[in-house]
């Protein structure tokens, strides 16, 4: 009897040692998870909760053509810029069967489109978004009417377009300009304006800066080729210099550089087999053949209160930097499809919003910093308006 009794109490204690187990088993792991997703909700604006990929193949021929036929247009994402206690977005639709383009504006995020003929004050939005006109980020009434390379000088605006002024602008070092390409606005000065010049009959042109609507320039460093002004300080400014690949950071306003070490990336080895018409960061056939990486920077964009967060537009798709360019990490948008995003702009008012334009017809919106993406709905297009320039 006493045998039976030993033996039940000793099975009730090996169940009880096994509940007692399976129950701090379980709190600890509900802790763990808990722990875990929080610091991941907390990092996830830091690091997208994304690994740098190794290991990246190409669909071949991903950029779509986008069909003429209705109701696929082409979308171009001309501008964003703040207005009182929220943004503007202004996109351009066109069709190969309508006349001349339509523009639309949102003031809601992308949410809802209106037609571009509403007025701001004095200024006609239609009148803003000409491909050959350039906007202050700053002062949406500054315009500029040379985007391309101009010679003689261009066209300036104060009001909106509501009239304009020639420029012959002229270096402040040297004099006569020969030719001017019109690159960027100042992020902070509405007066700030960026060029390339050509001066002196020669075919290597210079950088150079205005800060008087472009009526004289300064020029900058003899290394610099390309450079955006971040949006988050004036003194810094992301860009390229002569003899060397990567992207480079200014912290002196253009004075010194250093390379962003994480640029890099962009430029690893890629192998391609024309034979299966693929595209890889890795050699997998012993007939893959190295090829040259010579796909430009496309884009580079930052967040507007934060100067160490930076976006790269790349042939490879959509870049994110948290740390000033030591590292990159390649966004979920359009990962590993070659040249299929075409712009992108960051919200100047919020930085969480990011809007991208993807295969030439495709209207993309982030709300969390260029971690996660959703596909936009586009303004419908009337087919009895493709016959006109208002829309009516």
């Amino acid at each position: 009897m006493i045998r039976y009794l030993l033996k039940a109490k000793y099975s009730a204690s090996k169940r009880e040692r096994f509940f007692f187990n399976g129950c701090m088993f379980l709190i600890v792991m509900a802790t763990g998870y808990k722990l875990l997703a929080e610091d991941i909700s907390r990092q996830h604006v830091e690091n997208c909760g994304m690994s740098l990929p190794l290991r990246i193949s190409y669909q071949p021929g991903a950029r779509s053509i986008v069909p003429p036929q209705f109701p696929n247009p082409t979308i171009s994402l001309y501008a964003i810029f703040p207005f009182e206690d929220r943004s503007i977005i202004a996109i351009q639709l066109s069709r190969m069967d309508q006349k001349k383009p339509i523009k639309y504006v949102s003031y809601d995020k992308a949410e809802t489109w209106k037609s571009s003929d509403w007025k701001l004050g004095y200024t006609n939005l239609r009148e803003w978004y000409l491909g050959s006109r350039l906007v202050s980020h700053v002062d949406p009434y500054v315009l500029y009417d040379c985007y391309n390379v101009c010679k003689g000088g261009f066209k300036r605006s104060l009001d909106g377009g509501k009239t304009w002024l020639h420029i012959n602008p002229v270096l402040l070092e040297r004099g006569v300009i020969d030719e001017i390409q019109l690159i960027e606005t100042g992020m902070h000065d509405a007066n700030r304006l960026y060029a390339r010049v050509w001066t002196g009959g020669s075919e290597d042109f210079c950088c150079a800066v205005s800060n008087d609507y472009g009526l004289s320039f300064d020029l900058m460093s003899k290394d610099v080729i390309k450079m955006v002004e971040s949006r988050a300080n004036p003194l810094i400014w992301y860009g390229m210099v002569k003899l060397s690949p990567w992207l480079v950071l200014s912290k002196d306003g253009g004075s010194t550089w250093a390379s962003m070490e994480g640029s890099k990336e962009f430029w690893q080895p890629h192998f391609e087999n024309r034979i299966r018409g693929e595209v890889r960061s890795w050699k997998q056939y012993p007939d893959d053949r190295e090829i040259e990486n010579a796909f430009p920077i496309d884009q580079i964009e930052s967040d507007p209160k934060n100067p160490d967060w930076i976006y790269v537009v790349t042939y490879r798709g959509l870049y994110l930097s948290r740390d000033g360019g030591k590292t990159f990490r390649l966004s979920s948008l359009a990962r590993g499809i070659m040249h299929s995003i075409d712009r992108i702009a960051v919200d100047p008012s919020d930085g969480r919003f990011i809007y991208a334009v993807v295969n030439l017809g495709q209207f993309y919106r982030s709300s969390d910093y260029g971690c996660t993406w959703e596909k936009m709905k586009l303004p419908s297009i009337d087919t009895a308006k493709l016959g006109t320039d208002d829309g009516k």
